[in-house]
């Protein structure tokens, strides 16, 4: 199942010009519509709770909440790459479909938190803790965006094995404090989005997909560095 969706998710079979390469509109325009429509419609359905039920903590606000967040962070990723590296921006900065680790994370903790919602109501009810998550995701994204941001043509998604000519070291701003705060900020906000919805055993799943991502290129550039 989790190969099959994957498939999906790279448009696999596809013989359309526009569908079968990532730099083709036709896989951009559906990214684009349906992480807009994940976040309209679940931004409509969080003021919606807000406006009914005020502050009150809801499981069907901590989805929405977190949906906002999944799709805005999705967005985001293409937004700055489309900004700082023109020439480069497809499909793939949506980082959709990234690695087989992510998506599994992902389908695990949708699973987990229907279960709990519908077996377990009452663990969902901990507003400290989904307080705690939404600004852990806060600081996380800020981390991801502004690392992005600052480095601006110098960021790319995936390692560079040679560097480039115009690639210049980026030492001001994050990276004045962090080495690595695109992955810094990856990772907490995985964290944070799973204890927005007090998705317990799902933490150490997306935990160890996050990690799967932060670590292999963690270790390339690691190796790159001490070859150079």
């Amino acid at each position: 199942m989790l190969n099959s969706i994957q498939r999906l998710l790279n448009f696999d079979g596809c013989t359309n010009p526009q569908f079968s390469s990532p730099d083709g509109l036709g896989q951009v325009g559906v990214a684009g519509f349906l992480t807009g429509l994940v976040f309209g419609v679940h931004l409509s359905i969080a003021g919606c709770c807000l406006a009914i039920n005020g502050l009150v903590l809801s499981r069907l606000l901590q989805w929405s909440l977190y949906s906002c967040s999944l799709s805005f962070f999705h967005f985001s990723e293409f937004f700055v790459t489309a900004v700082f590296k023109p020439d480069i921006v497809s499909y793939n900065s949506f980082v959709l479909n990234h690695s087989k680790e992510y998506t599994g994370a992902l389908l695990a903790s949708w699973a987990e938190f229907g279960l709990e919602a519908f077996l377990l109501p009452e663990l969902k009810r901990q507003p400290a803790v989904v307080a705690a998550g939404v600004a852990l995701a806060l600081i996380g994204h800020w981390f991801r965006v502004g690392a992005m941001w600052t480095a601006g043509s110098n960021f790319n998604h995936e390692i560079m094995q040679r560097r480039e000519e115009s690639h210049q070291l980026v030492t001001r701003g994050v990276y004045r404090f962090l080495r690595h705060p695109s992955y810094f900020g990856w990772f907490w906000w995985s964290l944070g989005t799973q204890r927005r919805r007090l998705s317990a055993s799902s933490r150490v799943e997306v935990m160890g997909g996050a990690g799967s991502v932060v670590d292999r290129p963690l270790v390339l550039c690691t190796c790159d560095l001490i070859a150079a």
